[in-house]
């Protein structure tokens, strides 16, 4: 059985990034719990430190880090099969491109942060190898 992709672009270019911080939560998606908590220090030179809860985060813009790349915000988008078709057909709704994605580790534990932007842009090469 056949499986087809179909990507659908919401039309959207907004300015978006994603934040990762290393923080283990049960919720993926859209929130307004860190509009308050996560603060962008305006006395430090470099330009991705913030505070969460007291703590300082330093991060690192992993797309930055590999030119010529672009990233993308994908929803699977709900929805059946038509009727009589004889492959699965899988529809997602894209937004973007992304203007950032940042990368955060806290303060003195900064190595865990460049062995993990190592591994991404390790990841990237690898993906360019296989699909050529």
């Amino acid at each position: 059985m056949r499986q087809e992709i179909v990507l659908e672009s919401t039309g959207e270019n907004a300015n978006k990034s994603i934040h990762l911080i290393p923080a283990r939560v049960k919720y993926t998606g859209p929130t307004t719990e860190f509009e308050d908590n996560f603060k962008n220090d305006p006395n430090e030179s470099e330009s991705h430190v913030r505070y969460l809860r007291g703590k300082k985060l330093l991060g690192t813009d992993i797309l930055s880090s590999i030119p010529g790349r672009k990233g993308y915000i994908i929803e699977k988008k709900n929805g059946k099969a038509d009727e009589g078709q004889e492959q699965e057909k899988e529809a997602y709704i894209t937004s973007g491109p992304l203007t950032s994605v940042i990368n955060y580790e806290r303060e003195g534990n900064e190595k865990r942060s460049e062995d993990e932007v190592s591994k991404f842009q390790e990841y990237i090469s690898l993906i360019d190898i296989i699909h050529g």
